[in-house]
């Protein structure tokens, strides 16, 4: 939503210029910006649910496949070409993160299932915002411009249906005021975060977007751990194995 408001409002004072859609308004908002922004909600919606069922270091080791589904999925979709060696490494980083999140996990059908269906809308998402950005030639502020207000829709709707009701039952709507302040600092940060993402797959890949998502979180691990943090000796494999194969 921040996303979207500050792109059209640089639009709107002149400092950003769109590009011009090739199709009718209707038809451009159904083929390419709604289908990004029910995609997304999905994966969000998919994800958080996915916490009920199954234990988070579990979920993690699932996520960390994302980048392989989506590395045969831009293939498939020819919308990049990916060289046998980059190709290696990148699978090379997931079996990496996922050695080191790689537990007992407590298996849940429902959860798997939920999961599954998180991380393929992510996939889809993905792909259609670097098609949109690479084969289509649009920029980050046009991505901002045209595809943020129907994710933003999106996803608030689906909060509506399915948060909001209990929220209103509970009487917990005031906590929104109270915290008014940090979501006003969340959404701030997120204008640079989304248009920061959205510069990377314009400029490389929504693969390499992942990956660097990846190397950050094990980092960040190895970083704490450094600090004095309990760690397991599938941690201190894994971790290394993933960054050095970025």
């Amino acid at each position: 939503l921040f996303t979207a408001m500050f792109t059209r409002f640089l639009v709107f004072i002149g400092k950003v210029e769109r590009t011009e859609v090739d199709l009718p308004p209707l038809e451009f908002a159904l083929r390419r910006a709604f289908p990004v922004g029910v995609l997304t909600a999905a994966s969000l919606c998919f994800g958080n649910m996915s916490y009920i069922y199954l234990d988070a270091g579990f979920i993690q080791m699932l996520k960390a496949g994302t980048p392989a589904l989506l590395l045969f999925m831009l293939s498939v979709c020819k919308i990049e070409k990916i060289s046998p060696l980059g190709a290696s490494l990148a699978l090379t980083m997931v079996c990496g993160s996922a050695l080191a999140t790689l537990q007992q996990p407590n298996i849940n059908s429902v959860g798997l299932v939920i999961q599954a269906a998180s991380q393929a809308a992510e996939v889809m998402q993905c792909t259609a915002v670097q098609f949109f950005l690479q084969k289509l030639g649009f920029n980050a502020f046009d991505a901002g411009y045209y595809l943020a207000p129907a994710v933003a829709m999106c996803c608030l709707l689906t909060s509506m249906a399915i948060e909001w009701p209990g929220i209103i039952q509970r009487q917990q709507v005031w906590l929104l005021c109270t915290q008014l302040h940090l979501l006003l600092a969340s959404g701030t940060i997120g204008i640079v975060v989304n248009l920061s993402s959205l510069l990377v797959i314009k400029y490389t890949s929504s693969l390499l977007a992942k990956l660097l998502v990846i190397v950050r979180s094990s980092a960040l691990v190895l970083f704490f751990i450094i600090r004095g943090e309990d760690f397991t000796w599938l941690q201190m494999v894994g971790y290394p194995v993933t960054i050095t194969a970025f």
